[in-house]
């Protein structure tokens, strides 16, 4: 078990119970009981066994959540995540405006340097120098412009892993439990048993998981 501490690991994780604790996986987290820790893994959370409960704290599994029960009769808030992380898809959102103001800026820039070439066997010293300066200039942009494209790539290959990612609970889950899926979110007012939840056109839509 891990209780009132930090574990991290690059591939699975695997404990009887998780307490008071902060979990990082770069696969999946498999556990008997989850009580109030922070989960966060880049694959799924399955929480099965005699216990197969998740009672408070934050647990976000980009590839999905299994577990046999959500939240307890005390309605302990419960946040349940899966897939990409509302965080993930703002940062993605400022790099798509950083990217494009950096591209008018270099094309600006270009065409100031296009001009300045035209008028090349009229240009004194000044504007030589001038014009080093812009191509110095020139070449910091396009270096930002692909440092921007490779964190886009990074962030979007994290997202698309969470494709299709949902939330299933095979028992009981109570009041003051969060489903939240990608960027949507749903409060669970009252207990529901046995349901898989889904995200469809950016809203979280509720299954009936068969019994057994």
């Amino acid at each position: 078990g891990a209780g009132a501490g930090k574990v991290s690991a690059r591939g699975n994780i695997f404990s009887d119970f998780i307490e008071y604790s902060k979990v990082d996986a770069g696969m999946d987290v498999y556990a008997n009981s989850i009580i109030n820790s922070e989960i966060s893994t880049y694959g799924s959370v399955v929480v099965s066994g005699s216990h197969g409960s998740i009672i408070g704290g934050d647990t976000h599994g980009l590839k999905g959540i299994v577990a046999n029960a959500a939240g307890n009769a005390n309605e302990v808030k419960t946040i349940l995540h899966a897939g990409f992380l509302l965080e993930d898809y703002n940062t993605y959102m400022e790099l798509n405006k950083s990217e494009k103001k950096s591209v008018d800026e270099l094309e600006k820039l270009l065409v100031t340097i296009s001009e300045m070439f035209k008028m090349n066997k009229s240009i004194n010293e000044v504007q030589k120098q001038e014009l080093l300066k812009l191509n110095e200039k020139k070449i910091e942009i396009q270096k930002t412009i692909d440092k921007i494209k490779d964190d886009k790539a990074d962030i979007s290959r994290k997202m698309s892993l969470g494709a299709g990612a949902a939330i299933i609970i095979r028992g009981d889950i109570n009041r003051n439990v969060v489903i939240c899926i990608d960027t949507a979110i749903k409060y669970i007012l009252n207990k529901e048993t046995f349901v898989k939840y889904i995200c469809k056109n950016d809203e979280i839509e509720r299954r009936t998981v068969p019994i057994g």
